[in-house]
């Protein structure tokens, strides 16, 4: 960082002090920096700046953003349900692994060991397992 603030010192001292080099009989003109105020930097960058200084743009970018995010997510997890059948081998979001015995509307019946079934809501899903998973860790 110092390297650069020294470096552009030295650059603007010379073009500054001069901006016009002699050698051997030719005229060089070397090219000069130009220093713009904050104000100007604005006026050159319209597109852009504004964006980033209203605090109420930002917050709708973010909010149109965060609701594109979920409404991908629900689509999803809505698709994973409607995939979900009698005989399903599924994880429910407390952990319980078992198979899917009955669906009726929004509720399923989760069979997790002989005799043993649970009433959950369809929601309560998180996922869906692969066939022979319950088997295999028997």
């Amino acid at each position: 960082m110092k390297f650069l603030k020294y470096s552009l010192l030295i650059i603007s001292s010379l073009t500054v002090f001069s901006s016009t080099l002699y050698a051997e009989d030719d005229v060089i003109s070397l090219p000069t920096i130009t220093v713009m105020a904050e104000e100007e930097l604005r006026d050159e960058f319209v597109g852009i700046l504004p964006y980033q200084e209203d605090e109420e743009v930002k917050e709708a970018l973010r909010y149109q953003v965060y609701k594109l995010e979920s409404d991908i997510q629900n689509k999803e997890i809505n698709e994973m349900l409607s995939k979900l059948e009698i005989g399903s081998e599924v994880i429910a979001a407390s952990g319980i692994i078992g198979k899917v015995k009955a669906i009726k509307g929004e509720y399923i019946s989760l069979e997790v060991s002989e005799n043993v079934v649970f009433k959950l809501q369809r929601s309560a899903i998180a996922n869906i397992l692969p066939k022979g998973t319950i088997e295999s860790i028997k």
